[in-house]
């Protein structure tokens, strides 16, 4: 078999996903721009709290409904544009998120708790791109699920999400990943725990991604992606994007040299500690 992921001859280096040969859901609502904020929203916002606070009477979650009608607009516009601006589902995926905290505390778990995640190496943060997200980096290798603390992983991973959460800013209000395949192969994949992330990542923390950047991809990244694509949609599809043979070239273009590192194609020479995320 070879090693090379064989792509349509239109298809150009740093092309979207969505652009390659494979069978992906499709969605008849146009992509809601990423870069559109509260002030543009306004009105769906506005309709969106009335309909929360119209529910603080409500005996088993009015609690609830009320302190989700204060949260922060940036927030409840993630999650409008999960639910493509309907406020009923959006209603919906709130109380399921709120409940979800209520019950896991994410924003309780602390860098002593994922000692096991943060030894890993398998992500940190480092840098920012062009458009000012910054830049979560993925080290699949580094990840081998004979014998892995899943529920430790998980939990790593949630706290991951938590701080990033509070990393992302306007305009943007959305993270870059950069996934290094670089050394992986078969023994690091992990369907289960990613089709577990995925479904973290869609229901407690929508429309965080701005862009995903694949590096060395290849015919395990194709095999894998066959099975991925079933659990994302056409929007978050077309944003990932896919870097190969010159990858480091087509890198630059999105992210500094200087907030990338050598290995990458930059400049920086930071070396990851697991204590970093102490100072996060």
């Amino acid at each position: 078999m070879s090693d090379e992921l064989d792509l349509p001859e239109n298809v150009e280096e740093g092309a979207d996903l969505a652009a390659l040969n494979m069978q992906y859901p499709q969605e008849d609502t146009p992509e809601i721009p990423g870069t559109l904020g509260p002030e543009e929203h306004a009105e769906s916002l506005s309709a969106l709290r009335a309909e929360l606070s119209s529910r603080s009477n409500d005996p088993q979650d009015g609690a609830l409904y009320t302190e989700l009608a204060s949260t922060a607009d940036w927030t409840l516009l993630r999650f409008l544009k999960a639910r493509k601006f309907n406020i009923p589902k959006t209603v919906a995926m709130l109380l399921d998120w709120i409940r979800w905290r209520k019950a896991e505390k994410p924003a309780e778990i602390t860098a002593d708790d994922v000692t096991y995640g943060r030894n890993l190496g398998l992500c940190y943060h480092h840098g920012y791109d062009k458009e000012g997200r910054p830049c979560l980096l993925i080290f699949p290798r580094n990840n081998n699920p004979e014998g892995r603390d899943a529920a430790g992983l998980m939990k790593f991973s949630i706290f991951v999400l938590e701080k990033f959460s509070k990393l992302i800013k306007p305009p943007t209000n959305t993270l870059t990943l950069i996934w290094d395949r670089t050394g992986m192969s078969r023994k690091n994949v992990d369907m289960a725990f990613a089709k577990g992330f995925i479904r973290i990542c869609q229901n407690y923390y929508p429309e965080m991604l701005g862009a995903v950047y694949i590096t060395d991809a290849d015919f395990i990244f194709h095999a894998i992606m066959k099975v991925v694509s079933l659990f994302l949609d056409a929007a978050t599809l077309r944003k990932l994007h896919v870097l190969r043979r010159d990858w480091k070239t087509q890198l630059v273009k999105y992210v500094s040299p200087d907030n990338l590192l050598i290995e990458h194609g930059g400049s920086s020479t930071y070396v990851y500690q697991p204590e970093d995320w102490y100072r996060l």
